[in-house]
């Protein structure tokens, strides 16, 4: 997920443009760090357990690029009656000529297995990169972006990126892509195993245990990196 997009943010900005942002770094991170402590708050009283909500689901993963610690990924699943939410946030450090820091957060909300609203924020050294959000509006879906450009899907969405780290698609076939905001196609590798592939040629490989996925490989044009699952499962 988040990964894969860093080739095409390299690539898009180019690296003479990131090395020009470093000069007021301070102040970016500080915005950065302001901004995510007042989102994580809200989220943390809007996921707060209440009367009859189910103990949240929560997994940690470790972000690897050959064989190094790069980041963490966090998700977490909470089911009240028929409205499930569910978050991921991650933080990747990159040390390549100079130092970046990505920051990607996912909000999904469900009723009765359907997406009702989604929200993806992503920022690159303290620069907001993506802003993208889908509104559930009668059949289908109100998409939004960071630059204001406004589009509709048509039809209802059941799953997401986000939940692959949460739920074996053992019986669905497709996801919606919040990044590319359009649904792709998952393949059944066997022995619990799925590719997903993205329209710009990356693609993850899930793996998964009692349904949770242990171990992700995301395979780019500029590394493959690997979520490995912090958490040990128990047999069953």
């Amino acid at each position: 997920m988040l990964t894969l997009f860093i080739v095409a943010q390299l690539h898009k900005y180019g690296l003479l443009n990131l090395i020009h942002r470093q000069l007021n770094n301070s102040l970016k991170r500080n915005l950065l760090i302001n901004f995510f402590t007042r989102t994580f708050c809200i989220m943390a009283f809007l996921i707060k357990p209440a009367a009859g909500q189910d103990k949240p689901q929560v997994f940690t993963y470790t972000i690897l690029k050959g064989g190094e610690s790069i980041g963490k990924y966090k998700t977490q699943r909470t089911v009240e009656g028929s409205k499930v939410t569910v978050v991921y946030q991650s933080d990747i450090n990159l040390h390549l000529i100079f130092s970046i820091r990505i920051v990607e957060q996912v909000i999904n909300v469900y009723s009765n297995n359907k997406l009702l609203i989604s929200k993806q924020s992503r920022y690159i050294n303290g620069k907001e990169k993506v802003c993208n959000s889908a509104y559930l509006k009668d059949n289908g879906y109100l998409l939004k972006q960071l630059n204001g450009e406004i589009s509709n899907f048509s039809g209802y969405i059941t799953h997401t990126i986000a939940d692959l780290f949460l739920n074996e698609p053992d019986d669905y076939t497709t996801v919606y892509s919040e990044n590319h905001q359009l649904q792709l196609t998952v393949t059944n590798m066997g022995l619990h195993k799925y590719m997903l592939q993205f329209p710009n040629g990356n693609i993850n490989y899930y793996t998964y245990k009692n349904g949770i996925a242990t171990q992700m490989e995301a395979h780019t044009a500029w590394k493959t990196v690997v979520f490995v699952l912090d958490q040990p499962l128990a047999e069953k």
